[in-house]
């Protein structure tokens, strides 16, 4: 993302300029406007930029009194009750967050004992189908460094360096949101604000209230605990409400309101190509893709994103294609075979295998995958799982599980989604690629949504998606940060 030192540069020349203005003594504000503010000194640094003020005192201090009074008083039992129950998430949050520690702890102490080698083998199983179920069910985790079930978010070397703005977007917002927690509760509990702010502490951003100490203490040890476990409670419900918008139908619809279609029954939406990779010459902008092999990739579950999955699993553990293709035996006896050797030069051709149950023994020859892409034929051959679905004269054969094959089967673009149902046979396409599966991962970039408009950023879902997705992962920071010894 090329545009996020300029952001950041933007972002630090406006909260500078916003400094030397709050420094000066005249003001072209009204004399009575000037008189209700209460502004707190500011700071800047060269490591630390810091903005507190008090004008939302005066908002904290009506909302206490709203909640104070007696008429109010089933809003104020609600509130209470649910707080209190705040305090019980607090507590089981500190108590994870202990266990989550220790447990760490202790694998990296056993993960720097010496094993023996039947040990180590034991333990390298272990971890490969840790390793296997964590990409079929998260697939987050590629980007992402974990140990058991703590993930480190680190720009450039766990997740891209494109993510970096998106990633402190989400960290800060979850500050605000636990702050905000922390207000709350002391308005319920009439305790006033004194001020609040925020702060930049290289390039990390942060967030604060600050309330009267002495009052404070003053409470009964309940109200205190209300306080003290509001923030964390208040960034599990971001969590849930996050979770629960990105998993309902909610999120179609208002996407579906802004302009955007959901082709995510479809498949996956090109949204770029990386303008160097080959891939740019044969994936159009907006063109969906429907397979990657024999892998259907739409969406019915958005809890698992296939495109990521299919593309990040190493070759040991992925699923071999069970359908191969009928072709006339006599003319593929009577290839070359000199590619199907360890030794052999990379070639235009794949080694592909066919299995004669009548001779218990694989059959290989050269052949050349680009027929599998011709749409004449893939769109009337036979697939066959054996020679028993194929004429007598024909042979089923299938790409070598070494050669790493590809095809991404794809629908050329429309302008409009009730296009899509229209002439299916006549847009589709298909793409071999022969080479690592992460190249067309990372040139090639999709998504569920398409603007139906041609002034809408067709980046802007899955900008907000990625935001989301790292304000879910980003919650329990605070939470770990508030309750760590």
């Amino acid at each position: 993302m090329p545009v996020v030192f300029p952001c950041i540069l933007v972002f630090l020349l406006v909260i500078v300029h916003w400094y030397r203005r709050s420094k000066r003594p005249n003001s072209l504000l009204p004399l009575f406007l000037l008189a209700r503010e209460s502004r707190r000194p500011s700071t800047l640094t060269w490591s630390n930029i810091k903005v507190e003020t008090s004008r939302f005192n005066q908002p904290h201090a009506l909302l206490s009194n709203h909640v104070a009074a007696p008429r109010h008083l089933l809003l104020r039992q609600v509130f209470t009750a649910t707080y209190n129950i705040g305090i019980v998430v607090a507590v089981l949050g500190q108590c994870a967050t202990l266990v989550m520690l220790a447990w760490i702890s202790v694998s990296l102490f056993v993960s720097m004992l010496p094993l023996s080698p039947s040990e180590t083998d034991a333990a390298e199983n272990i971890h490969a189908s840790i390793a296997q179920v964590r990409s079929l069910h998260n697939p987050t985790t590629s980007a992402s460094f974990s140990h058991s079930s703590f993930h480190l978010l680190i720009p450039g070397l766990t997740v891209p360096f494109s993510h970096i703005l998106p990633l402190v977007l989400a960290l800060f917002c979850n500050q605000v949101v636990h702050e905000a927690g922390h207000a709350l509760a002391a308005a319920l509990e009439s305790v006033p604000l004194l001020s609040c702010g925020v702060s930049l502490a290289f390039f990390i951003p942060a967030a604060f209230v600050s309330l009267p100490h002495h009052t404070v203490q003053a409470l009964p040890p309940l109200g205190r605990l209300r306080i003290l476990a509001a923030g964390p409670f208040h960034n599990v419900l971001l969590w849930l409400l996050v979770y629960i918008v990105s998993t309902s139908g909610l999120r179609d619809v208002v996407w579906s309101l802004l302009g955007y279609d959901n082709v995510g029954k479809y498949g996956r939406v090109v949204m770029d190509v990386h303008a160097e990779s080959p891939l740019s010459t044969y994936i159009p902008i907006g063109s969906v893709i429907t397979k990657l092999n024999d892998q259907q990739v739409h969406a019915f579950n958005t809890t698992i994103d296939v495109w990521d999955r299919y593309l990040n699993l190493p070759p040991d553990m992925r699923e071999q294609d069970t359908l191969g293709w009928c072709t006339n035996e006599n003319q593929y006896m009577n290839l070359d075979t000199s590619c199907c050797s360890p030794n052999s030069a990379t070639s235009d051709f794949t080694c592909f295998v066919a299995q004669r149950s009548s001779l218990g023994a694989e059959i290989s020859r050269c052949l050349s995958p680009l027929f599998l892409s011709a749409s004449d034929y893939s769109s009337t051959v036979r697939r066959c799982s054996g020679d028993i679905d194929c004429h007598e004269t024909e042979i089923c054969i299938l790409p070598r599980p070494d050669q790493d094959l590809l095809r991404i089967e794809l629908l050329l673009p429309r302008t409009t989604l009730a296009d899509y149902n229209d002439e299916l046979d006549s847009r589709l396409r298909t793409i071999l690629w022969n080479g690592p599966r992460t190249e067309v991962l990372e040139d090639v970039h999709v998504g569920r949504f398409w603007p139906r408009y041609f002034f809408l950023p067709r980046q802007m879902p899955e900008l907000v998606s990625l935001l989301t997705s790292l304000v879910r992962l980003n919650s329990p920071s605070p939470e770990i940060a508030d309750h760590t010894p």
